[in-house]
């Protein structure tokens, strides 16, 4: 934060919804600041449609709070975070890059160090921003050759500016941890059990979510257990399936592919909606992804230590 930016920043904290997220960022943003800290999470980094928005477009727009007026306002904004055994879920996997810092010490917030970086970058900010625009240049002048990458979509500028020349000079992709936490999203386990049971109870025929209810909510019912559980894991509602609550958390998941699967839509006009998993053969693992582009196909990419600290570069926040 200090490297680029010698200014005091205000820390806010992570806002709970996205109404809430959506006021905070637009008053925010349309002062124009350098940084945005999310100081001391005490919960996970959620998928809010707006913070979601903001990492992955130029600009976005929406009602100024307390006035009728609507504005437009840029997100080239450096996004930071912190806190204690967590990190970003859902959506903003692929938005966040995290890292840990293990002070193997029992108390961290006694620890005594060795040095300052904040005070070390600061007193020798010139120098080390020379060293990253030398970096740049050098790339550049070199003729900017491609290494081979996984692609990350949406961030096709950053993996030019920033992978491409820390890959070019042989350092570790800094995108890797990225991709990790795509494969380990404990959303996508769920919804891969979820696949899968109702794949095995319903093939893939076409299920209203009213069928399905009265097909498992029985606390007796034993032909399926897994799908049973997997959905009281997701919709549970005073020991019994939630009809509304499973319907609205298919319809996000629509299209997602887990395992070669995903939910459907249904053909045909029934009156409430039906859903079914097909298969979608043409897909690969996030693991054994291929980096070729292939048309009409979906492909889902991913898949030192000191004497004071202990980074693990797989990790980032």
């Amino acid at each position: 934060m200090s490297l680029l930016f010698v200014i005091l920043t205000s820390a806010y904290a992570y806002p709970a919804t996205n109404e809430e997220c959506q006021k905070l960022l637009l008053s925010i943003l349309i002062t124009s600041p350098a940084v945005v800290v999310f100081d001391n999470l005490s919960s996970d980094l959620l998928a809010h449609n707006t913070m979601c928005s903001v990492l992955t477009q130029e600009k976005i727009t929406g009602r100024i709070l307390g006035i009728s007026k609507v504005a437009t306002v840029g997100t080239q904004v450096l996004f930071l975070s912190s806190g204690n055994n967590v990190g970003p879920v859902q959506d903003m996997n692929r938005r966040v890059v995290t890292i840990s810092l293990d002070p193997r010490i029992e108390t961290p917030a006694t620890k005594v160090y060795a040095g300052n970086p904040v005070r070390t970058v600061k007193s020798r900010r010139e120098y080390y921003v020379q060293l990253i625009l030398t970096i740049e240049l050098a790339y550049i002048a070199a003729g900017r050759p491609q290494t081979q990458c996984k692609p990350l979509n949406g961030y096709e500028e950053w993996t030019s500016f920033v992978r491409q020349p820390l890959l070019w000079l042989g350092l570790r992709d800094p995108a890797s941890r990225l991709f990790k936490q795509l494969e380990e999203d404990p959303g996508k386990d769920v919804l891969g059990r979820v696949l899968v049971a109702w794949l095995g109870e319903f093939g893939s025929v076409p299920k209203m979510i009213r069928d399905v209810c009265q097909r498992t909510d029985s606390s007796q019912y034993n032909h399926n257990r897994e799908l049973r559980e997997v959905l009281m894991e997701v919709c549970e509602e005073q020991k019994d399936i939630n009809r509304r609550k499973l319907g609205t958390w298919i319809s996000r998941n629509e299209g997602r592919i887990v395992g070669g699967l995903r939910f459907q839509r249904g053909d045909g006009h029934t009156a409430a909606q039906q859903w079914c998993v097909k298969s979608v053969k043409s897909v690969k693992s996030v693991a054994n992804a291929s980096f070729e582009m292939q048309v009409n196909e979906e492909i889902l990419s991913n898949s030192d230590d000191s004497s004071d600290v202990k980074f693990n570069e797989d990790r980032i926040f």
